[in-house]
């Protein structure tokens, strides 16, 4: 997987390269006359930096995503139609306690979104509201986008969630050469023998790994410059319980030189520690995270480092 950065600030952009794991080999194959995942291009996306990715995994999702009002957004992606637009809608009408429509109703109940053929749906049922966008972009495939909550709360995130869909799009093969592209990082890395692959890492991931001391490794890309390190400092800091603070003085940081860092930050109780790695290259900023007790990461913090200079600073470019 590598990521696109955005011209608007603090919007990050992906770019999907990777297997969707759960499609059996009939369910992904295409004709001779139909063109290859690899001749269409690669899907990219623009998410609100208000956003938070979950590195969590959940059947039949693609990546989840927390909001600031504190709800979920979910992304799932499948083969072909699944069952066309009007299939979709009364599924997820039936789903807040509503009957379903007929074909002619379909235009009242599913607003295309304008200059795409993706379409949002905003379903409100008793006690429940549940907002949908169906996107289609040419790839083969129909990508959901779905929240549910209280009336209120869904509203607040409503135009994001539409602005998120809007931005799904396929980036040609030709477009992936430009010099305006981020750096394409290798698939392929050294790994230390300690660690072994987590295989049910969420799919945004670029890899995870676990230590055998019992402490996780993820590695994550982000466009542009990821929010910046002090943001994304506190957001880690907020995961430890940890109050924010205004600057990095005083912090526990490995300085890579060029913006590039590892921060250590451990939790007022000693419970949980993340060391975290930030390594800005071109036109992207990779974020290395290593998560476990105090005991159990220390014994990785110089494998860990080696990575993150292995992967990361091997990978800079001019800026």
């Amino acid at each position: 997987m590598v990521f696109v950065g955005c011209e608007r600030k603090e919007i990050h952009a992906y770019r999907v390269a990777r297997d969707f794991g759960g499609f059996t080999a009939a369910q992904e194959h295409q004709s001779n006359n139909e063109k290859t995942q690899e001749e269409l291009g690669v899907v990219v996306w623009t998410v609100p930096d208000s956003w938070e990715m979950l590195d969590k995994k959940v059947s039949m999702r693609y990546a989840t995503f927390m909001t600031q009002p504190g709800i979920e957004v979910t992304l799932a992606v499948f083969p072909g139609d699944v069952g066309g637009l009007l299939a979709n809608v009364n599924r997820w009408r039936g789903q807040v306690g509503l009957g379903p429509i007929q074909e002619n109703e379909l235009s009242d109940v599913a607003k295309q979104i304008d200059g795409t053929n993706s379409f949002v749906v905003d379903s409100l049922g008793p006690g429940v509201r549940l907002l949908g966008t169906v996107i289609n972009i040419g790839d083969g495939k129909t990508w959901f986008v779905k929240v549910v909550g209280d009336s209120e709360t869904v509203g607040q995130v409503k135009e994001d969630v539409v602005s998120f869909s809007a931005s799904f799009q396929l980036d040609s093969p030709a477009q992936n050469t430009s010099n305006n592209q981020p750096t394409t990082l290798d698939t392929e890395w050294n790994v230390p023998e300690e660690w072994s692959v987590d295989d049910d890492a969420s799919p945004i991931l670029m890899a995870a790994y676990f230590t055998n001391s019992g402490a996780r490794v993820t590695l994550t890309a982000l466009g542009g410059g990821g929010g910046g390190a002090l943001d994304n400092i506190n957001r880690w800091r907020n995961q430890l319980g940890l109050e924010a603070v205004q600057t990095m003085d005083g912090l526990a940081i490995t300085d890579f030189e060029d913006g590039a860092l590892v921060v250590d930050l451990i939790a007022a109780d000693g419970a949980k520690r993340i060391v975290a790695g930030i390594v800005p290259l071109a036109s992207e900023t990779l974020f290395f995270k290593l998560t476990g007790t105090e005991t159990e990461t220390e014994s990785e913090l110089g494998r860990f480092n080696r990575f993150v200079s292995g992967v990361g600073l091997s990978k800079r470019v001019k800026r």
